[in-house]
């Protein structure tokens, strides 16, 4: 298991998320947009397993970035451009 696992997990989490709200905030911005982004939650098992996976080991993460090497940064950027690319 890699020694970034709960930062690479926060990171797709966050692209996820932000993936959601920029879909939802085409048309601009508005309550209706909550809405969409919980109905996506409730609905959507992939989305919801995403966030649940980023926010289990938050903690864990400041002592992840702490003692974080160069093939472990690679890890995490290739990651987060594998995420944005889908």
């Amino acid at each position: 298991m890699s020694d970034v696992h709960e930062s690479k997990e926060a990171l797709l989490a966050l692209v996820a998320l932000g993936k959601c709200v920029s879909e939802a905030a085409k048309d601009g911005i508005g309550l209706e947009d909550l809405g969409s982004l919980i109905s996506k939650f409730v609905s959507d098992e992939k989305f919801r397993g995403l966030l649940e996976a980023g926010v289990a080991g938050i903690s864990a993460i400041p002592e992840e970035l702490k003692e974080i090497d160069g093939s472990e940064a690679i890890e995490l950027v290739a990651a987060l451009v594998d995420a944005l690319r889908k």
